[in-house]
């Protein structure tokens, strides 16, 4: 049954709630529990505290959930609530309602912009910068390391021999002797000045470009990028050439007589190591 408020008009409505609610020995806690209201918009309605309430379309309906859980008229609670709403000082001159506090503070803190430090924004337009050099230089084929190593080079290089005039000139010495062919095979011609490697072009997608030019017959071992290491054996004479997109591994024998160019710049061997020179390119480079 719903009980009408007669003599209780005296007293706001959240002391009317709190007083019954106490009348039966109810804690918050079971009124929470009745009515699904939370227990911090339960006290703001025992304490009459308008601004701690949600929206007025919300509050009205919480106040007609405690109001049939006491046993009270839910619309004449209803409407007692909007008459004590509209004496507060919720009401603008306009005769719109503002909004509660509670409110207003979050909808300020949603609006404020977020604020980001000077070397959050500099770190992270340097590693766009960065990312965006990145990627041009993998599409356009461009290694930094092999230009450092050819520009370190260019130090290095030995000053230009003056011109001599046609009676002034020697014979040039051989590199190395012709060694006499194997029996039962025609003999092998000195090998041609090798084409500068830089004429070469590299392949799309590719950063190294090795050429080899044998002056002896040699057994060698090559890796390039993560394929599986082959033994190749080649004349004198021979020139070959291998194009890698990350690395490329070589071993021959330490008494190989062999030129190498990379990417179209002179490759110097490094020493021996137990009667094999081994190099693996980049890391040779930045040694």
């Amino acid at each position: 049954m719903e009980n009408r408020i007669d003599d209780n008009d005296r007293e706001s409505i959240g002391a009317l709630f709190r007083r019954l609610r106490l009348e039966r020995s109810l804690e918050i806690a079971d009124v929470a529990a009745e009515t699904r209201i939370t227990p911090e918009i339960i006290r703001a309605m025992e304490a009459d505290d308008f601004t701690a309430l949600p929206p007025l379309a919300f509050a009205r309906g919480f106040y007609g959930l405690y109001a049939a859980m006491l046993g009270l008229d839910q619309e004449e609670i209803i409407q007692r609530f909007s008459d004590e709403y509209k004496r507060t000082d919720t009401v603008t001159k306009s005769g719109g309602l503002t909004a509660p506090s509670w409110q207003e503070r979050h909808v300020g803190s949603m609006a404020s912009p977020p604020s980001y430090s000077f070397g959050t924004i500099f770190g992270i337009g340097l590693l766009i910068v960065l990312l965006i050099a990145a990627g041009i230089s993998w599409y356009a084929g461009y290694n930094p390391a092999s230009q450092a190593s050819k520009w370190l080079r260019g130090f290095q290089q030995p000053p230009a021999e003056q011109s001599v005039t046609a009676d002034q000139q020697t014979p040039q010495p051989q590199a190395l002797p012709n060694k006499p062919a194997p029996a039962g095979e025609a003999g092998v011609a000195p090998s041609e000045p090798l084409v500068p490697p830089a004429t070469t072009p590299l392949a799309e997608g590719y950063r190294y470009l090795l050429v080899a030019e044998f002056q002896e017959d040699a057994t060698i071992s090559i890796a390039i990028d993560d394929q599986t290491k082959e033994t190749v054996s080649l004349s004198r004479g021979t020139i070959r050439t291998w194009q890698a997109r990350e690395s490329i591994g070589l071993e021959l024998p330490a008494e190989t007589a062999v030129r190498l160019f990379l990417n179209g710049i002179t490759l110097p061997l490094p020493p021996a190591t137990d009667g094999t020179i081994s190099l693996t390119i980049p890391e040779y480079l930045l040694d």
